[in-house]
C-alpha cells in the first residue's frame, strides 16, 4: 500500500512539472513585445508550481529513503536478535548438558564414595570383632589353666579353652602383625603347659600348671604374655574406634 502510494505521488509530482514546464516553455522561448500582461503574469505562478513539483519530488525522495533505511534497521534488529536469540539457546543447551554431565559425575563419586566407605566401615567391624574374639579366647585360655592350677583338673574346660582358640584362630586375617604374632606366642605357651600338664599324674597337674604359668621363658612368663596381649588387643580396639567415628 505505501509503494503504491509511494509511486501515485511521484507520478503526480512528475505530472505537475511537465505540465508547469509545458506552460512555461513557450514564455521563456519569447521575448520581446509579443507577450501579453496576462502571460507574463502566470509566468512567477507557473515557476513556483515547478519550483514546488521539484521540492515535493526531493521531500518525497528524502522520506522514501527514510522509510527504506528504517526498514533496512528494522530488518537488521530482528536478524541480531534471532542470532542472539539462537547463541542463547545454544548456551542454555551446552550448559545443561554440562550441568547434568558435572551433576552425573557427582553421583558416580558420591555413590563410589559410599562404596568405600561401607567397604572401610565393614573392614573395621570385621578387625574390632576379630580383636574382640582372639583376646576373649585367649583369656579364657588362661584363666582355665590358672583356674586348674588353682582348684582342680578338668578336662573338659580345659578341652573347651582350646577349642574356642581354634574357632578363634579364623580371625587372624583381621588384625594387626603386632596382635597376632602376640597370640600365636600366647596360644603356643598355653598349649605347651597343658599338653605337659596332661602328661603328668593326677596329683601333680595343678602344681605343674602353677610351675609353668610362672616359669619364664625368653624373659617373659605365661602371666606377662597374656598382659601385652590384652594392652596391645585394647589399643588396636582403640584405634579401629577411633578410625570408625573420624569425620569423612
Amino acid at each position: 500500500m505505501a509503494l503504491a502510494l509511494g509511486c501515485a505521488s511521484v507520478c503526480c509530482i512528475l505530472v505537475a512539472i511537465g505540465f508547469a514546464g509545458y506552460l512555461l516553455w513557450p514564455l521563456v522561448s519569447t521575448t520581446g513585445p509579443s507577450q501579453s500582461e496576462t502571460t507574463k503574469g502566470i509566468a512567477p505562478a507557473l515557476i513556483a508550481v515547478f519550483g514546488a513539483g521539484i521540492a515535493g519530488f526531493a521531500a518525497l525522495y528524502s522520506a522514501t529513503r527514510q522509510s527504506t533505511t528504517a526498514m533496512q534497521v528494522a530488518q537488521y534488529n530482528a536478524t541480531v536478535l534471532a542470532q542472539l536469540n539462537d547463541i542463547k539457546i545454544e548456551n542454555d543447551r551446552s550448559i545443561f548438558q554440562l550441568k547434568s554431565e558435572v551433576d552425573f559425575s557427582l553421583a558416580v563419586l558420591k555413590s563410589q564414595s559410599d562404596e568405600s566407605l561401607a567397604k572401610i566401615k565393614i573392614m573395621l567391624d570385621a578387625s574390632q570383632i576379630a580383636n574382640q574374639e582372639l583376646f576373649g579366647s585367649a583369656s579364657v585360655y588362661f584363666h582355665t589353666l590358672r583356674s586348674a592350677a588353682q582348684v582342680n583338673w578338668n578336662d573338659g574346660q580345659l578341652a573347651s579353652a582350646e577349642a574356642g582358640m581354634i574357632a578363634s584362630a579364623r580371625h587372624l586375617l583381621n588384625v594387626d602383625t603386632e596382635v597376632r604374632d602376640m597370640w600365636l606366642a600366647f596360644w603356643g605357651r598355653a598349649q605347651d603347659i597343658y599338653h605337659a600338664a596332661s602328661a603328668a599324674d593326677s596329683e601333680r597337674r595343678s602344681n605343674t600348671i602353677k610351675e609353668l604359668i610362672i616359669k619364664k621363658d625368653g624373659g617373659i612368663d605365661l602371666r606377662e604374655m597374656h598382659r601385652r596381649l590384652e594392652c596391645a588387643a585394647r589399643t588396636a580396639l582403640e584405634d579401629v574406634q577411633t578410625r570408625a567415628y573420624a569425620p569423612t
